[in-house]
């Protein structure tokens, strides 16, 4: 064989075997985050399909639902709502379904349909990336409280409740925004039990006294954690006109549950009430404060 023809055939092989290196080449998690920031279909259909390799698996998951996203979220606002409901959900999903939300103005949608998905507390992560965006969330929540108040606040399946207004509560105090203590507790006047409940957590953290009535209206709840939430609440808010109730329920809380305890090397079943313990520890801080 010739000797120009043998290095020829030579240094295509390494050429060859180049090209085959690079397509084996895992690609990195900087550029999988890179391609999702810029919208790179190209480079993520190929990571989706396997024509690329990625060093993480969950990477491949994360370019698989940033393109049903995309494909999901193509379409004008008139069909949102309607693609958002037939949507395979994903927390990038959510995000860029919330971005259209709010282009599109539609943010009793937001509130009620998105907000709410997830359980690690992506709602929130959602509310705090839309408006560090720059968009009007916080003046568009408020604007949602002050005219869907009583039975229109948060009229949802009460898991579905629970998960959006703990999400929003969280992310008005990630955010320090603490100064909408009376708008809530308006729009919670009349509202389910499953809200009412749920707008407690944001009460305690911003010391919300306009919400020691809502506080007041869970010790009925039927539910033993909502009424154990409401004195822990009213500790916190609570004034001497809750004394009372506050008191009832420290004595007569029939709610009960067996706790182990070790004592003298032994382990013995013991009986307890974590409700009248939360409500006497109230009953006893509201006291203090009014001395």
């Amino acid at each position: 064989m010739d000797s120009s023809f043998r290095l020829l055939s030579l240094a295509s092989s390494f050429s060859l075997v180049a090209g085959c290196a690079g397509t084996l080449l895992p690609v990195e998690r900087k550029e999988v985050d890179s391609a999702i920031r810029d919208r790179d279909t190209a480079t993520l259909t190929a990571i989706c399909q396997g024509d690329k390799r990625v060093r993480v698996d969950d990477d491949k998951r994360r370019a698989c639902n940033h393109l049903k996203a995309q494909a999901a979220t193509s379409g004008g606002c008139d069909t949102l709502v309607k693609r958002w409901e037939g949507a395979i959900v994903s927390e990038d999903t959510q995000r860029s379904f919330g971005e259209q939300f709010a282009a599109c103005k539609q943010y009793t949608d937001l509130f009620e349909r998105v907000v709410h998905w997830g359980r690690e507390e992506e709602g929130a992560r959602l509310l705090v990336h839309l408006e560090e965006k720059g968009l009007p969330v916080e003046a568009e929540f408020v604007r949602y409280a002050e005219t869907h108040t009583g039975e229109a606040f948060m009229p949802l399946p009460a898991g579905r409740a629970k998960f959006a207004l703990d999400n929003i509560g969280k992310w008005l105090i990630k955010k320090g925004h603490k100064q909408h203590c009376g708008t809530i507790a308006q729009a919670a006047r009349g509202a389910s039990m499953t809200a009412k409940a749920w707008t407690m957590p944001y009460f305690r953290a911003a010391k919300c006294v306009e919400g020691a009535p809502i506080a007041a209206d869970a010790l009925l709840s039927e539910r033993a954690d909502h009424r154990m939430w409401a004195c822990d609440t009213l500790a916190t808010i609570g004034t001497p006109a809750n004394l009372g109730k506050v008191k009832v329920l420290g004595e007569t809380d029939g709610y009960s549950e067996i706790r182990e305890e070790r004592r003298e090397g032994r382990v013995w079943a013991v009986k307890v009430y974590p409700v009248r313990e939360s409500c006497t520890a109230a009953a006893g801080k509201i006291t203090l404060r009014t001395l």
